[in-house]
């Protein structure tokens, strides 16, 4: 705090900031918090919260009618197997690494694999709803309406309204 005379002789105390704005002490310290803040409630979201379950673009359920859904999606998966019954072994080290880099790449495969039968699946699903949908039915069916009701005809014969007055 700083002292400041006016020209009476009175002594009147004046705030006085050593440091204009922010010092770094402060700011880290704000900072701190907020992610603590941030940190504790991701927290507690994620032990309290609910999760939301949504149905995905692949149907999953099993139909004996469709090709594509005779069977659930968990059937088809690659089989492998790692034989590490004796990689602790001191001469077997290097195998057993091998055996290691074998299963990585025989994961990838399956993990490939399940992203194509996903896709598959949808490719599928998405062909039997094109197979399903009947736009040009019913778009001949509002066309002719339409044409009824310009001309003036009704399934009572002709109306007061339109081409042909009755």
């Amino acid at each position: 705090m700083v002292i400041h005379r006016t020209s009476n002789g009175q002594q009147l105390p004046v705030p006085y900031s050593a440091k204009k704005g922010l010092s770094w002490k402060i700011a880290g310290k704000v900072i701190g918090r907020v992610l603590l803040a941030l940190l504790l409630i991701l927290l507690l979201l994620a032990v309290f919260g609910t999760a939301a379950h949504a149905a995905g673009l692949v149907d999953d359920t099993v139909d004996a009618a469709n090709e594509y859904s005779k069977y659930p999606l968990d059937n088809y998966q690659l089989d492998f197997y790692v034989d590490s019954g004796w990689d602790w072994l001191p001469w077997n080290w290097l195998d057993g690494i091998g055996k290691q880099v074998m299963y990585g790449l025989y994961a990838i495969t399956n993990f490939i694999w399940t992203i194509s039968l996903y896709l598959s699946n949808a490719t599928g699903y998405l062909i039997q709803e094109a197979y399903s949908l009947d736009f040009i039915s019913s778009t001949a069916d509002s066309i002719g309406k339409n044409m009824q009701t310009l001309a003036g005809v009704t399934t009572g014969g002709l109306s007061s309204e339109g081409f042909y007055i009755g």
